[in-house]
């Protein structure tokens, strides 16, 4: 094998190294992780420094109101994560059978990455508008969030003054890749009490 080719495989392989490096790091850090692995496997180092910028600018996001979330009257706030799994549907059902009358503010918030992809983001919406409409429950709020889908939501639920943040056990789409560790993260870091919902009765952690 001739030095040239050497050179060229090694050089190949660095590039290739780098989009996946890149795809790892940036789906982690809430962004489409296949996107920036092709932009790294092309750009090599070019796509790194592309990728700090972006990173720099992920707090400019911020939380998109879909539809404003009403006071029902009740003490207890809760946030619900929609992510279009059947343990999320079941998370709006088991919410509104634990409290009831006692809800405050019953908001649903979806979380997708920081690049507007437009088909998953209107998927995204329609799966959230349909949740909001069989809640049964007048006012439910619903927000677009982006990043991380476990710093997202403990954020906005933090933020927004929620008293307990209910999500499903597993999820699906975008988010499948990091989950497994969306309800663990969110159990073990939440600074907000979290009730996890799955197939089997919910489980509630302290707060962090």
């Amino acid at each position: 094998m001739s030095g040239y080719m050497i050179v060229t495989l090694v050089l190949v392989l660095v590039w290739l190294s780098i989009g996946v490096v890149l795809s790892i790091v940036m789906a982690r850090r809430g962004h489409l992780g296949v996107g920036w692995g092709a932009l790294g496997a092309m750009l090599g180092p070019l796509a790194v420094v592309a990728a700090m910028g972006t990173a720099r600018h992920e707090k400019e996001e911020q939380p998109a109101v879909v539809v404003p979330t009403l006071a029902l009257g009740g003490p207890v706030d809760v946030v619900v994560g929609i992510d279009g799994s059947p343990e999320c549907r079941m998370a709006v059902q088991r919410v509104v059978s634990l409290f009831g009358r006692r809800l405050g503010r019953l908001c649903l918030a979806t979380v997708v990455p920081y690049e507007d992809v437009p088909a998953h983001t209107d998927s995204a919406l329609a799966e959230l508008h349909r949740r909001g409409r069989l809640s049964g429950v007048i006012g439910t709020g619903e927000e677009l969030l982006h990043g991380p889908p476990a710093q997202a939501l403990a954020e906005f639920a933090q933020s927004g003054g929620y008293h307990i943040l209910a999500v499903g056990s597993r999820g699906k789409g975008l988010s499948k890749s990091i989950v497994g560790s969306t309800a663990t993260a969110l159990a073990a870091n939440s600074p907000v009490p979290v009730l996890i919902v799955g197939p089997q009765p919910a489980v509630v952690s302290a707060a962090a």
